[in-house]
């Protein structure tokens, strides 16, 4: 009798990870090697290759600076590993229609973001999307099929400089943790914008938090990916420190998702991972007579 009643629990428990392996959202592309794919195939209906127009980059001046940071729709290999899981928690409440579960943030264009997981020695550690096995996280994804979005956030000098000495001293101390409890306090707050708030209210920022002044505290070390790099934007770049003032945010509740709706992001193109260098190579050739200034921020070979 009580082998049949555990029996019974572990059925339970493997079905309701089957529905969540078998909810989350994927790419359909096709397995394809490095010597395949020699240039992207640029196409406004194309779900994987996109380059986005920005008529907002003729303003930019030669002194102007940009942080970047990406979304990410992972595909994992194994699709009842931990990580997926909470993916299918994340889109199930996400109600931004952009697919997103995981986030990182750099200074150049260049493959080489920062991000925040459990795996490995490290919790905050460089990402790569072409060099998987570099990362322990990473390196759970297909990067065939994984896709991702980079965007860009105009700043001064100063603003750049101050993001990034901030991610190297959180990248150098031994205390900045992913913090895997957040994940349930953003899951109750997701869940609330996504089943108890009217439509009109369910945008970021539309739902003050109770405690904004988190996000300006000096003394925080523990992050999820998307809420470190809401601390870093909010805590460097002033018209996100006064955004944030303003709709009472708590950077501990930001989504992935959320990021790309912070003012001034600006969404600059669409890949899959293993693409990343010729979609970055691709956008700044466009794109060079519009934006000259990102070829600084793109190494050549």
């Amino acid at each position: 009798m009580r082998v049949r009643k555990y029996t019974k629990r572990i059925t339970i428990l493997l079905s309701i990870l089957a529905i969540f392996a078998c909810c989350c959202r994927s790419t359909k592309q096709e397995d394809l090697t490095l010597l395949e794919v020699q240039e992207l195939h640029i196409d406004k209906e194309d779900n994987e290759f996109c380059l986005y127009e920005n008529i907002s980059l003729e303003n930019t001046n030669v002194e102007d600076r940009y942080i970047f940071f990406r979304l990410y729709e992972p595909y994992y290999r194994n699709p009842f590993c931990v990580e997926n899981i909470l993916k299918s928690c994340i889109m199930s409440i996400d109600v931004n229609p952009t697919a997103a579960s995981h986030s990182a943030i750099g200074f150049d264009l260049n493959d080489c973001f920062y991000g925040l997981t459990t795996a490995g020695k490290k919790d905050l550690k460089p990402e790569s999307c072409t060099d998987t096995l570099s990362n322990g996280y990473m390196k759970k994804c297909d990067k065939y099929k994984s896709v991702q979005i980079t965007y860009a956030i105009k700043v001064t000098e100063a603003e750049y400089e101050k993001a990034k000495k901030l991610v190297q001293d959180f990248f150098d101390n031994p205390k900045t943790k992913y913090s895997v409890l957040q994940n349930f306090a953003i899951a109750g707050y997701g869940l609330k914008r996504a089943m108890f708030t009217s439509p009109d209210k369910k945008q970021f920022a539309q739902i003050p938090n109770k405690r904004p002044e988190d996000t300006f505290a000096q003394d925080r070390y523990d992050f999820v990916c998307s809420t470190f790099i809401a601390y870093v934007l909010a805590n460097s770049v002033d018209s996100v420190k006064q955004f944030f003032i303003e709709k009472g945010i708590d950077s501990n509740y930001v989504l992935p998702s959320d990021l790309e709706h912070i003012p001034g992001a600006i969404r600059l193109f669409k890949s899959t991972w293993v693409d990343y260098n010729i979609a970055a190579k691709t956008y700044c050739s466009v794109y060079s007579v519009l934006t000259p200034f990102y070829k600084e921020y793109l190494a050549t070979e």
